[in-house]
């Protein structure tokens, strides 16, 4: 158990995670995890730390990217190769609830620390592997960043516009996926543990992501045997779904049956619309949808995109604006959802984050630490483990830590 430091009430409290993961997908589980309350500690290379900690674009030195998914956490940096760094480890993940890591396959049996290693002496240990294409199969030992996933898992073959390249997604789709898993399969461990008092190993990747996030797009070529293609902002099942552009933007309208197609062209003021045979049934509107594409754009010409999402919210249509970054960020539908933290952080003056995305109706979540400086809790969590100042002092010269 770890000690409390404390009484925040929060679900994870006295809950040990050992982060042993860099760039997005397992700080991010890993940081969902503190959010609930969990003591975790970050284990980084000395004078180096998370690759993303040099990641452009910076925020008074620090990297935004490091920022984004390293809040709740302490960092204690250890040179895992150095065999000076057994006695660290050890001592370290026996301590732990859970284990996250993301190297690549085999390196943490090679460092000591795989599943094997930390449950021989700890079998209560929950133990998560994040990869880039799994843990087995042909290419378990490769490298890879998201958007090869997103290459190699089929994703950038439905994304973009029908008559032009491939494109990566415009966030980080399959790294917020993984770590999304990962965080919900570590909870049911958890669970299954208080059940039977056993602890287990379990593992996700960014490939598993994106055939999860791919589903009906595989069920549709199992059904057809036609590949799914590229769409834009549309949708294949229905028409109209997709961003037309209007006088001075986009606004997505997403009519998604009959009723809303009445109603869309009943907002419009376009009843010849709606009585032409080429657009009577969503199926006749899919295969009309270039036709009817471009009678809309003509008719939202007339109006901006704000005037459209006005006349359109008032007759119960689905559809937004299609929003800048900064736009977003500012609106009051954003602001009391409550997702925006700001919190101290020993170098940035007026620091935010977004916070995590799950509201409990009696338990905090949220920012408690700001992401961590490189190895800024080494010290302490050392004594924490039992090491006395010339134990830490020998660790130090010997270039373990």
């Amino acid at each position: 158990m770890v000690p409390k430091r404390s009484a925040s009430g929060r679900i994870l409290e006295g809950t040990r995670v050992v982060d042993l993961t860099r760039t997005a997908a397992g700080p991010l589980c890993a940081q969902m995890l503190g959010d609930l309350g969990a003591d975790v500690i970050k284990v980084e290379e000395p004078g180096v730390g998370d690759e993303t900690r040099h990641w452009y674009p910076a925020w008074r030195g620090e990297s935004t990217y490091f920022l984004a998914f390293n809040r709740n956490k302490r960092s204690i940096t250890v040179d895992l190769a150095n065999p000076g760094s057994r006695a660290i480890t050890e001592k370290l993940l026996g301590t732990a609830d859970v284990v996250v890591e993301s190297f690549r396959t085999g390196v943490a049996d090679r460092f000591g620390i795989g599943y094997r290693d930390v449950a021989a002496t700890n079998p209560r240990v929950v133990y998560c592997s994040i990869s880039g294409f799994g843990r087995t199969g042909p290419k378990a030992d490769h490298a890879a960043y998201e958007a090869v996933v997103q290459a190699f898992g089929g994703l950038m073959s439905v994304t973009g516009e029908p008559d032009g390249p491939p494109v990566r997604s415009g966030f980080s789709l399959l790294d917020h996926t993984a770590g999304l898993l990962a965080f919900g399969g570590i909870l049911a461990a958890l669970l299954a543990r208080e059940r039977t008092g056993r602890g287990q190993y379990l593992e996700t990747s960014l490939l598993d992501a994106s055939l999860s996030a791919m589903s009906y797009h595989a069920l549709q070529y199992w059904a057809t045997g036609e590949e799914p293609g590229r769409h834009g902002s549309a949708h294949p099942a229905f028409a109209p779904y997709e961003a037309i552009p209007t006088s001075d933007g986009h606004i997505q309208v997403a009519v998604g049956n009959q009723r809303l197609w009445h109603r869309f062209c009943e907002a419009l003021d376009l009843p010849d619309l709606e009585a032409d045979p080429r657009f009577a049934t969503n199926d006749d509107r899919i295969r009309s949808r270039g036709a009817l594409v471009e009678l809309l754009t003509g008719h939202f010409a007339g109006r901006g995109a704000v005037e459209w999402e006005v006349v359109l919210t008032a007759a119960g249509i689905p559809c937004s604006v299609v929003n800048s970054v900064s736009r977003v960020l500012d609106h009051p539908q954003v602001i009391e959802r409550n997702v925006r933290s700001d919190g101290a952080h020993p170098r940035i003056a007026g620091f935010r984050s977004i916070d995590m995305p799950i509201h409990f109706g009696s338990a905090p979540t949220g920012a408690a630490l700001p992401p961590p400086l490189l190895g800024e809790h080494t010290t302490e969590v050392l004594e924490e483990l039992g090491f006395e100042p010339l134990d830490i002092e020998r660790l130090h010269a010997n270039h373990v830590i």
